[in-house]
């Protein structure tokens, strides 16, 4: 179950809640667990306990596909701190899931994404040595690329892998929290993993 803490005085007074080291290395560990998922390595039932327990978005018609599963993980932090559940709140997390393209298909695609709000400063701190754990390879950087922030575009960096080759990864981070020219993302909004090289079974 997702422990709910609330914001300290002095994090609602800087707007600043920031991903702990623990919690970085956590997420490692559900991008690994997804990247071995995504190329046929696991199933999404042999990791349950790295990825927690799925919420499948089954469909109102029984003709249609069941093509998502969702979790939500991390330790979440509430504002405002006082405990006032009438008014507006929002909350440091993630949420992440699978998609396919049919029921019985195998899933294509995984995304992760911070529960962050655009007035606080939630960081996702992103070393090279976070990257080296997937194996990862700049294949390209862009500018202006469309994501959900408070202005709609966001600084995409497109990898590969050279331990999940069927894989593509691009990390999305706002435009004021990262250098293009570095190669590297620094922190991250959301990160998408897709299956670019389907394995022939």
């Amino acid at each position: 179950m997702t422990q709910l803490t609330f914001a300290t005085q002095e994090e609602l007074a800087s707007k600043r809640v920031d991903y702990t080291a623990a919690e970085v290395k956590f997420i490692q560990r559900i991008l690994a667990a997804a990247c071995r998922v995504l190329s046929y390595q696991s199933t999404l039932e042999e990791e349950t306990p790295v990825l927690g327990k799925g919420h499948y978005y089954v469909p109102k018609l029984s003709s249609e596909e069941i093509r998502s599963v969702g979790f939500d993980k991390g330790s979440l932090t509430r504002f405002p701190a006082e405990n006032d559940w009438d008014s507006p709140a929002v909350f440091k997390g993630f949420i992440y899931g699978f998609r396919r393209d049919t029921t019985r298909a195998p899933w294509t695609n995984f995304g992760i994404d911070s529960e962050g709000p655009y007035e606080y400063t939630v960081s996702i701190p992103v070393t090279r040595d976070f990257l080296d754990t997937l194996g990862l390879v700049l294949i390209k950087t862009a500018p202006d690329h469309h994501c959900d922030n408070a202005k709609g575009k966001c600084h995409a960096f497109f990898y590969k892998s050279n331990i999940y080759p069927t894989l593509g990864f691009v990390f999305l981070t706002d435009p004021d929290r990262s250098d293009l020219k570095s190669g590297l993302p620094t922190n991250f909004r959301s990160v998408d993993i897709d299956v670019i090289n389907p394995v022939t079974l």
